[in-house]
């Protein structure tokens, strides 16, 4: 498949992908049609690149879990989500997409809103 935009500059930043792959997805969630479906493709095309370059970049991988979902492949999107949301930060963007993979998480009621923290992983 052929991404979008030349992305000659992105070739070795995982950073660089994750953040195209966001923009493409934002504008597949506003678009229809073919629209939609290009968009999304592209947008899945620049997440696994993120994901070739660096498999534990959160906000990659919440991405990819979030398009497992949009094509109704929730058993795993969540899974992946989960993954995600109960991770710790390496560094403060970090903190961000483990943010955003809670949030939605929750908006699914899926996981509650705060989250899984150390409080969530007690035994009860």
């Amino acid at each position: 498949m052929t991404p979008v935009l030349p992305t000659p500059f992105l070739d070795s930043r995982a950073e660089g992908h994750y953040w195209l792959a966001a923009a493409l997805g934002l504008a597949s969630d506003r678009a229809g049609g073919r629209d939609k479906i290009s968009l999304a493709r592209d947008a899945h095309h620049h997440t696994l690149r993120a994901l070739d370059l660096d498999p534990e970049h959160p906000g990659a991988n919440h991405i990819l879990g979030r398009l497992l979902v949009a094509v109704g492949k929730d058993d795993e999107g969540f899974q992946m989500l989960r993954a995600v949301a109960e991770r710790r930060p390496r560094h403060r963007l970090d903190a961000h997409y483990i943010y955003e993979a809670r949030l939605f998480l929750a908006e699914a009621g899926v996981l509650s809103a705060e989250g899984p923290g150390p409080e969530s992983r007690r035994e009860r």
